[in-house]
C-alpha cells in the first residue's frame, strides 16, 4: 500500500513539473515574440499591396505570425472616428513597433505617441515634411521614418499627351480633405499648367459621391486622371465604370488604380514600399536601429501600364514607341 502512495506520488509530482515546465515554455515564447501593429488608413489597391509587400519581406526575413511574431491589423476603413480610436490604441498599447499605411492615420499616431515615442513606420505618405511628419528625408530626428509614394506628375500627365496629343482639358477627382491630396493636387496643377491642360477640378468627400462628381464634368472633359488621393484610388473602379459609360479614358497613377481598367499609367511599385518598409521594421527589431537613423525611402523607376484593349473600346490610339517600352502591356 504505501508502494503504490509512494509512486502516486511521483507520478502526482512529475504532473506538477510538466505542468509547470510547459507554463513556463509558453510564458517565454509568448515573452520572446515580437509584437508589430499595423494600422491602414482605407482599403485601394496601392494601400493593400504595401501590406503585402510587407508581409512577404517579413516572412523572407525569417519572421513566422504566432511564432516569433504577432500582428495587430487594423483598417480605419477612412473613417475619422475610427482611425483615431485606432491610434489612440496603438500609441497606448504595448508593441514593440507600429507599422501605419496612409498619412491621416499616421499624422494620428504621432500626435498619440508624442510623449512615449514608440517607433512608428509609416508606408506610402505623398510628402511626409508638409504632411508633418518628419523635417528631412535624410535625417527624419522622429520616432517615425518610412517610405514615401511621391509621383511623377509631370510625366504621368505628359504620358496623356503623348498619347492623346489633341487632349485640352484633363477631369481630376480629388478629396480635399486628406493632407496627402493638398501636395499631390499642387503638384498636379503644376504639371498640368506646364503641360498647357486646362485641369477640370470635381472636389469630393467620400467614394459615394465619385460617380456625381464625374457626371457633372464628363461633359466638360477629354481624359481623366487619377492622381494620389486615397478616396479616390479606393474609388477607381468607380471611376473607371462611370467615365467608361460616358466614352472618356482614363489614365491613372498606381498599378492598382490602373488594373481597375485604365487606358494607360505611369506608376509607382506600391509593393516594393512594403518590401522596404519591412526591412526598416526588421532593422529596429533585430539590429537595434532607431528611427531617427533611418532614411525616408522614396519611390522610383515607375513602371509604364498600357492596356490596348480598353485603349481599343474608347477608339484611343497608343504609339508604338509607348507599347514598345511598356513594363505591362494588356492585349
Amino acid at each position: 500500500m504505501k508502494a503504490k502512495k509512494r509512486k502516486l506520488s511521483v507520478i502526482l509530482l512529475l504532473g506538477v513539473i510538466a505542468v509547470v515546465f510547459v507554463a513556463y515554455f509558453y510564458t517565454k515564447s509568448d515573452k520572446d515574440l515580437y509584437s508589430v501593429a499595423i494600422a491602414q488608413y482605407i482599403d485601394h489597391p496601392g494601400l493593400d499591396a504595401v501590406r503585402k509587400g510587407f508581409y512577404d519581406q517579413m516572412s523572407k526575413l525569417g519572421y513566422i505570425e504566432n511564432k516569433s511574431i504577432k500582428y495587430d491589423y487594423q483598417n480605419c476603413q477612412g473613417d475619422g472616428v475610427l482611425t483615431q480610436n485606432i491610434s489612440n490604441k496603438f500609441s497606448n498599447g504595448n508593441y514593440d513597433v507600429i507599422f501605419s499605411i496612409a498619412t491621416p492615420i499616421t499624422q494620428a499616431l504621432k500626435k498619440g505617441t508624442s510623449k512615449n515615442q514608440k517607433p512608428i513606420v509609416f508606408g506610402a505618405i505623398t510628402d511626409p515634411i508638409s504632411a508633418g511628419l518628419v523635417s528631412s528625408l535624410e535625417n527624419p530626428k522622429e520616432n517615425l521614418t518610412g517610405t514615401s509614394d511621391v509621383w511623377p506628375y509631370y510625366k504621368q500627365l505628359e504620358l496623356i499627351k503623348r498619347i492623346m496629343p489633341n487632349v485640352q482639358r484633363v477631369g481630376v477627382l480629388f478629396n480635399p480633405g486628406e493632407a496627402n491630396t493638398t501636395y499631390a493636387m499642387e503638384q498636379t496643377r503644376s504639371a498640368a499648367k506646364e503641360l498647357g491642360f486646362e485641369l477640370i477640378e470635381a472636389p469630393i468627400t467620400g467614394i459615394n459621391e465619385i460617380r456625381t462628381g464625374i457626371l457633372n464634368i464628363a461633359n466638360k472633359v477629354d481624359a481623366f486622371y487619377v492622381t494620389a488621393d486615397n478616396t479616390t484610388m479606393a474609388g477607381a473602379s468607380a471611376i473607371v465604370k462611370t467615365a467608361t459609360e460616358k466614352g472618356i479614358p482614363v489614365f491613372a497613377g498606381d498599378p492598382g488604380t490602373f488594373d481597375a481598367g485604365c487606358v494607360a499609367g505611369l506608376g509607382v511599385s506600391y509593393y516594393n514600399l512594403g518590401v522596404a518598409n519591412a526591412n526598416m521594421v526588421n532593422d529596429i527589431l533585430k539590429n537595434g536601429k532607431k528611427t531617427a537613423e533611418i532614411p525616408i525611402v522614396v519611390s522610383d523607376a515607375p513602371e509604364l501600364m498600357v492596356n490596348l484593349l480598353v485603349a481599343q473600346k474608347l477608339n484611343v490610339t497608343i504609339p508604338n514607341e509607348i507599347i514598345e517600352s511598356a513594363d505591362k502591356l494588356i492585349r
